[in-house]
C-alpha cells in the first residue's frame, strides 16, 4: 500500500513539471527601429553661381551691335602751362586772362620800353600794348592793378608807370566786354600823378595830386558811361586852406 502512494505521488510530480515546462516561453519584445538608410532626402539648389556652365556660347558681333562702346583713343587735352610771371587777370567772375610784361629797349630820354601782352585762358597772345615808363620808375615797373575805374562791373587795368614819394602816373586800359580786349583811356593821364582816394558805385572818383606835403589838389569826376567822363570839380588845398575851382 505504501508504495502505491509513493507512486502516485511521484507521477503527479513528474506531471507537475511536465505541465510547468511544457508552457509558451516568453521572448523580450525588441523594438524595430526604421531604416535611417532606407529613405534618403534630396536637396537642390537653383543658384547658378555654383553651377559653372562652362557650355555658354559666345556674343556674336551681331549681339553686341547694340551695346554701347567707349572710345578711350581720344585723349583730353592738356591744360596751356602758365609761366610764373604772368599775371592772372580776371575782368569779370569767371573769365580768366594774363598779362605779361617784356623790356624791349630804352628811348634817349631814358625811359624804358615795355611790350604788355594780353593772353586768354589757353595762353594765345589777344593784345599787345606798348608802355614807355619814366626814368624814376622801379625796375619791375609797368606794376598792374585792378580796378573797376568807371563802375561798369568789369575790372579795368591801370599801368603803373612811375611811382614817387606819394604819387602815381598812370595809363589806364579799359575792358571791352564787347571785343574782349583793353581799350586805351586818357583818364588821370597827362603829366600829372595822383592817388585815387575813392571810387563809389555811382561812378565818382576822387583823386588827388600832391605837390608838397602842405600842397594838393583834389579831383572830382563824374562817369557819364563806361567810357566818357568829366570833372566835377577841383579842390586846391593849401596848408589849412581850401580853395575850389
Amino acid at each position: 500500500m505504501k508504495k502505491r502512494i509513493c507512486f502516485l505521488l511521484s507521477s503527479a510530480m513528474i506531471l507537475s513539471l511536465t505541465a510547468c515546462s511544457g508552457g509558451e516561453t516568453s521572448q523580450p519584445d525588441t523594438e524595430t527601429k526604421p531604416d535611417s538608410t532606407s529613405e534618403t532626402e534630396t536637396i537642390t539648389t537653383n543658384d547658378s553661381s555654383l553651377n559653372a556652365n562652362d557650355d555658354e556660347p559666345e556674343e556674336t558681333p551681331e549681339d553686341q551691335s547694340g551695346k554701347e562702346t567707349i572710345d578711350v583713343s581720344e585723349e583730353t587735352p592738356e591744360s596751356p602751362e602758365i609761366p610764373q610771371d604772368w599775371v592772372r587777370y580776371e575782368p569779370t567772375e569767371g573769365e580768366v586772362f594774363f598779362l605779361s610784361e617784356e623790356k624791349t629797349g630804352t628811348t634817349e630820354d631814358f625811359e624804358d620800353q615795355y611790350i604788355v601782352t594780353l593772353y586768354d585762358s589757353d595762353a594765345k597772345e589777344v593784345q599787345t600794348i606798348e608802355v614807355n615808363t619814366l626814368d624814376n620808375a622801379p625796375i619791375n615797373n609797368p606794376a598792374f592793378e585792378f580796378m573797376d575805374i568807371n563802375s561798369d562791373g568789369y575790372m579795368d587795368v591801370p599801368l603803373i608807370t612811375a611811382i614817387g614819394n606819394v604819387n602815381r602816373a598812370y595809363q589806364f586800359y579799359l575792358w571791352n566786354p564787347d571785343d574782349h580786349n583793353l581799350t586805351e583811356s586818357d583818364f588821370l593821364g597827362g603829366d600829372n600823378a595822383y592817388v585815387i582816394q575813392s571810387i563809389d558805385t555811382d561812378g565818382s572818383v576822387m583823386a588827388s595830386s600832391h605837390n608838397s606835403a602842405a600842397e594838393w589838389d583834389d579831383y572830382y569826376y563824374q562817369w557819364d558811361d563806361r567810357t566818357t567822363y568829366h570833372l566835377v570839380k577841383k579842390v586846391h588845398h593849401l596848408y589849412d586852406k581850401e580853395e575850389e575851382e
